[in-house]
């Protein structure tokens, strides 16, 4: 899925047809059929947290009030859309009533720093195109939670969704195997390491695990599951040592 904000309907429609994303082609506007389809509709209501000041009395209890009133709140199931501020997109559904006009949809993305008076600065647009029944078992085996450059790498993902599948299942040997494959693939490395190191972990072999979340660390110096996991498996190799098992959580993966 492919954005850009500050375009009119017919600029829209162009950016999408012109949209050369993942080596794809063939990219459009989605109808607002399909938009809601994307959606989940919860009925909410205020108030918010406002940032007005004392000399705002005014703006701050217009903004109170509309806050209170209940309303229909789109949220994108899984995989939707991420925003950072309100937006607003276009549909590729024409008005009815006017034959000059396209349906848009509204998002709000809450932040406590700012009001339920928020104003949509520009519209853009958020290209869809079908997926092939291949492109869609990939998108199934690899499970990944974030956007991703190409097919290709997509797939370097699948091995890695194993192994988290197969540590669930405490299966840490194969869980292992998997993470070492996705390693090689170049997917994700930090967590590849990761999660080679907490399967080592998991077996007993303290020393590789150690290894193994360092390197998570070095690729990723914010990495906390690293550091959690670290904390971890220098207490079991100390256990270990002792005959004892280590007194730190073992670290989950979900």
């Amino acid at each position: 899925m492919g954005s850009s904000n500050g375009l009119n309907w017919q600029q829209a429609n162009d950016y999408c047809a012109s949209l050369q994303l993942g080596g794809f082609a063939g990219w459009r506007l989605p109808t607002l059929d399909e938009v809601k389809a994307a959606t989940v509709i919860r009925k909410t209501v205020g108030p918010y947290p406002t940032s007005y000041g004392a000399e705002n009395k005014a703006m701050r209890e217009l903004d109170d009030a509309v806050s209170q009133m209940p309303y229909d709140a789109l949220f994108f199931k899984k995989g939707g859309i991420d925003t950072f501020g309100p937006m607003m997109i276009w549909t590729s559904t024409l008005s009815q009533s006017d034959a000059n006009s396209a349906w848009v949809v509204g998002i709000e993305a809450y932040n406590p720093f700012f009001t339920s008076l928020m104003v949509y600065a520009s519209v853009g647009a958020e290209c869809v195109r079908p997926m092939e029944a291949d492109l869609l078992l990939t998108a199934k085996a690899a499970e990944v939670n974030h956007p991703v450059p190409d097919l290709q790498t997509l797939q370097t993902f699948i091995p890695l969704n194993k192994a988290r599948l197969a540590y669930q299942a405490g299966n840490y040997q194969e869980s292992l195997s998997q993470a070492q494959i996705a390693v090689s693939l170049k997917a994700d490395p930090a967590t590849a390491y990761w999660g080679i190191g907490i399967s080592y972990g998991r077996l007993g072999q303290w020393d590789q695990a150690i290894s193994n979340l360092q390197s998570a660390l070095a690729i990723d110096k914010n990495y906390r599951d690293a550091e959690t996991a670290l904390k971890w498996a220098k207490d079991g190799l100390k256990a270990a040592k002792k005959g004892k098992q280590p007194k730190e959580p073992s670290p989950k993966w979900n």
